[in-house]
Protein backbone atom coordinates (compact mmCIF):
# COMPACT_ATOMS: atom_id res chain seq x y z
CA UNK A 1 0.00 0.00 0.00
CA UNK A 2 2.82 2.43 0.71
CA UNK A 3 4.02 2.40 -2.90
CA UNK A 4 0.64 3.80 -3.93
CA UNK A 5 0.31 6.33 -1.11
CA UNK A 6 3.21 7.56 1.02
CA UNK A 7 6.12 7.31 -1.43
CA UNK A 8 4.51 9.33 -4.27
CA UNK A 9 3.19 11.93 -1.81
CA UNK A 10 6.66 12.42 -0.34
CA UNK A 11 8.16 12.58 -3.84
CA UNK A 12 6.01 15.60 -4.68
CA UNK A 13 6.46 17.21 -1.26
CA UNK A 14 2.88 16.63 -0.06
CA UNK A 15 3.08 15.80 3.64
CA UNK A 16 -0.71 16.23 3.90
CA UNK A 17 -1.28 13.22 1.62
CA UNK A 18 -0.12 9.63 1.47
CA UNK A 19 -1.94 7.95 4.33
CA UNK A 20 -5.09 5.86 4.29
CA UNK A 21 -6.22 6.72 7.79
CA UNK A 22 -9.31 8.24 9.42
CA UNK A 23 -9.49 11.97 8.86
CA UNK A 24 -7.17 11.96 5.85
CA UNK A 25 -8.44 12.88 2.38
CA UNK A 26 -8.78 9.74 0.29
CA UNK A 27 -9.98 8.63 -3.11
CA UNK A 28 -9.43 4.89 -3.50
CA UNK A 29 -10.69 2.29 -5.96
CA UNK A 30 -10.56 -1.43 -5.20
CA UNK A 31 -10.72 -3.84 -8.16
CA UNK A 32 -11.39 -7.56 -8.03
CA UNK A 33 -9.23 -10.19 -9.76
CA UNK A 34 -11.04 -9.53 -13.06
CA UNK A 35 -10.35 -5.78 -12.80
CA UNK A 36 -13.98 -4.96 -12.09
CA UNK A 37 -14.48 -2.11 -9.62
CA UNK A 38 -15.59 -3.55 -6.27
CA UNK A 39 -15.52 -0.49 -4.00
CA UNK A 40 -14.91 3.24 -4.35
CA UNK A 41 -14.03 5.62 -1.55
CA UNK A 42 -14.30 9.34 -2.30
CA UNK A 43 -13.11 11.85 0.26
CA UNK A 44 -12.71 8.98 2.68
CA UNK A 45 -16.35 7.81 2.36
CA UNK A 46 -17.47 4.56 0.74
CA UNK A 47 -19.66 5.19 -2.31
CA UNK A 48 -21.36 2.97 -4.89
CA UNK A 49 -19.09 1.98 -7.80
CA UNK A 50 -20.05 3.64 -11.08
Amino acid sequence: MFAATAAPARAIGRRDLGSLAPGMPADVVLWDDDLVVSYVWQGGSLTEPA
